[in-house]
This record gives structure tokens, C-alpha cells and sequence, in this order.
């Protein structure tokens, strides 16, 4: 895969191997996706100042963020289906987080079970949840993470309702899965995938399911709650006792609020720009919320990241660390667990160059007056 020289390269081959109904599923946004075009060009509209004449030869992006030492500041982000993409999608990805040094974060919607997601980890996965209007069954589920040694949930706060994402209508894509001919026609077309993903899924795991999910519900509707509130957050931070954070954040006020009911971190997300098509991009809104929160709350972003300078400009921006959902799944796509770890490879190294360009040696130089802003 040498020749996968950007994140870009890496999309191009998973949308050759992955059957269109998925690929579209985890690439794409919400209606007019107006808020992935938004995600990508806050990023475009912020220049990095370049500084020279310092000697910047040892440079370092290693960081400590919820009292944990980073390899680099980047996280797996939760992603559902993983497992999807490659066989036993999930584990490879854990396997390659590990040997980059950064963490991954499993999704409630995974296909494998945290159980043996965990077992492919040389550390503690953390642990992406949904809360369901089955508080008890929510609450069964966060001691069954905590058996394995998940010592950081990510409660995402986001998703009262599902988006409106009209594509995986018109692809015949959905959950449970009930293929229509079109989706049918799309995975004959595909038979490395079809072979080696659904059917070791049929096989091994007798079809296509959601093992995190409630008795009965692991291969029926996506079942969320309209009804999650700051109460469920309290309920949530009595019960956990490791670290938490809240998954979604964007309004000042939320990240406020946050801080005094006591989450360790939020993650300033609009959730790749598939849930709300209207929602400004994480980036816009990160500088305020950082301003506000940044010394007492551990404060992530993800959305829209495709560069190792855009991890650069959250940085420079006040985030404390980011982290990448789609690169990794397009990595994984195009090769496994060897083409996830190439890809958050190819971040760090593209953000170790930009520290050199743009005069910093370690991530305590890298703040706002590196960047320019572009308000066009």
C-alpha cells in the first residue's frame, strides 16, 4: 500500500472493495450534506503561520490527556459496523490503535463484542454508549464494559433522533438488514467482500448482529432514546467511575453545563456531519467552548479531520486532541489492520511535519497565534 500516499488515496480503494450501500453508509452525511462540506472547509478557511529559523530537529507529539500518556494527540473515534468493513473489522482496528500507541474507542453498534475487542487490545479499549429508554438495560451494559477494564465511556449525547440520511433508503441499506434486490445486485458485485466479511458474519456469528444491544433487540431496529437528559448524566457520573465523557457537544452553554455536573472531557462533535445537516462544524464552535472550559475538562474534536495540519489547527485552537472516525475505517477498507495503522501513521506524520514548518517542537507551542483566519 505504498503507493496510498493521503487519506484521499485510501477513501478511493475502500469505495472499490466496500459494496456501495456500506461504503455510502459510513461516508456520507445527512440530507443535502451541506455539514460535511461545512466540516471540510472550516478546516480550509484557517492558515497555519509558518515560523522559521529555530531549531526544531527533536520534535515531539506525544501528550497526557484524562491522566493517560498519548503516543500522539489522536484517538480512534467510535464507528458502527466496523466490523463490516473487514473481517473481524473491529479487533484489527483495536490491534492497529495499539501499535501506534493511541486509543480506540469501541462503538455500542459494533458487530463483535467488546469482550473480544478487548482481547485484541494490548490496553483498555474505551467504550462509546448509548443511552437507551431501557435505563436498567443501559445500566447492564456499562458493568459488562466495566468487567473487561473499559476505564473511559464516552456517553454520546447527540442523537435524540436518528438522521435523515436519504441514501441508505435509496441503496436499500439498512438495520436489520433486509436486502432489497438492489442491495443484492450490489453485493454480488462485490464477492471478496461477500465471501470474506458476510460470510464468516453468517457462519460464525449467524448472521449480522448488534451483541451490545438488549436481549431481542441484537438483530431488530436501531433503538435509541428521545428522552436522555442532565438528570441521566448525574445517574451516569454516580455510576462510572472512571473516566467519562460526553460525545457531541457544540453549544457553549452544553460544555458548560457539562463541566459542573462533573465529566472529565466532552468531544466537540456534530457527529461527522451525519446527523444534523444545519449544525455548524465542530471547528467553528471549538475556540469559545475551549476559551470557557479548556483548564478544568479535557476537550477533543472530531468531524471533518483528513490532514495531520488539520489535527494541527484543532490544537491550535484549544482542543486538547482529536479524533478520526472515517481515515481509520477507510484504511481498514483498503487493508486491514495493516491499512488502518498506515493511515493514522500517515496523520502523525503529516503532523509532525507541519509542528516542523510551523516552528514547534512539542505540542505546548502550538496555539492560536500560529493561524490565520480566513472569515470569506
Amino acid at each position: 500500500m505504498a503507493h496510498l500516499l493521503n487519506t484521499d488515496d485510501f477513501r478511493i480503494r475502500a469505495r472499490k472493495r466496500l459494496p456501495k450501500g456500506l461504503f455510502d453508509y459510513l461516508d456520507r452525511g445527512t440530507e443535502d450534506e451541506r455539514g460535511l462540506e461545512r466540516n471540510r472547509r472550516a478546516f480550509d478557511q484557517i492558515k497555519i503561520v509558518p515560523s522559521f529559523l529555530k531549531n526544531v530537529s527533536n520534535r515531539r507529539i506525544d501528550t497526557t490527556i484524562l491522566d493517560t500518556n498519548w503516543r500522539a494527540p489522536l484517538a480512534v473515534a467510535p464507528t458502527a459496523l466496523a466490523g463490516l468493513v473487514w473481517p473481524e473489522g473491529e479487533q484489527a482496528m483495536a490491534r492497529a490503535a495499539s501499535r501506534v500507541g493511541v486509543p480506540v474507542c469501541v462503538s455500542t453498534m459494533s458487530v463483535a463484542p467488546i469482550e473480544d475487542i478487548a482481547a485484541a487490545s494490548t490496553s483498555p479499549p474505551w467504550f462509546q454508549l448509548y443511552v437507551w429508554d431501557d435505563r436498567e438495560a443501559t445500566y447492564g451494559l456499562i458493568n459488562r464494559v466495566k468487567s473487561v477494564g473499559v476505564e473511559v465511556l464516552v456517553v454520546t449525547v447527540d442523537g435524540p433522533v436518528n438522521g435523515n440520511r436519504e441514501y441508505n433508503i435509496r441503496n436499500g441499506f439498512g438495520f436489520p438488514f433486509q436486502p432489497s434486490a438492489k442491495a443484492l445486485l450490489d453485493i454480488a458485485r462485490h464477492p471478496s467482500w461477500t465471501i470474506s466479511v458476510l460470510g464468516r458474519q453468517v457462519v460464525y456469528r449467524k448472521g449480522i448482529a448488534l451483541p451490545h444491544f438488549p436481549e431481542g433487540r441484537q438483530r431488530g431496529a436501531i433503538c435509541t432514546t428521545a428522552s436522555l437528559t442532565w438528570d441521566d448524566i448525574r445517574t451516569l457520573r454516580g455510576l462510572w467511575r472512571g473516566k467519562l465523557l460526553l460525545k457531541g457537544i457544540l453549544h457553549p452553554a452544553d460544555a458548560q453545563f457539562a463541566r459542573k455536573v462533573g465529566v472529565d472531557g466532552i468531544i466537540v462533535s456534530n457527529h461527522g456531519a451525519r446527523n444534523l445537516d444545519s449544525a455548524p462544524s465542530p471547528l467553528e464552535m471549538l475556540p469559545t467552548i475551549a476559551n470557557e472550559n479548556g483548564d478544568e475538562i479535557a476537550i477533543l474534536l472530531d468531524s471533518g479531520i483528513r490532514r495531520g495540519s488539520d489535527i494541527f489547527k484543532a490544537l491550535a485552537c484549544g482542543a486538547h486532541g482529536v479524533m478520526v472516525g472515517r481515515a481509520p475505517l477507510w484504511g481498514l477498507a483498503a487493508g486491514g489492520e495493516q491499512g488502518a495503522y498506515d493511515i493514522l501513521c500517515l496523520l502523525l506524520r503529516e503532523l509532525d511535519r507541519t509542528m516542523g514548518h510551523a516552528g514547534c517542537c512539542d505540542l505546548n507551542d502550538v496555539d492560536q497565534s500560529r493561524l490565520v483566519f480566513d472569515d470569506t
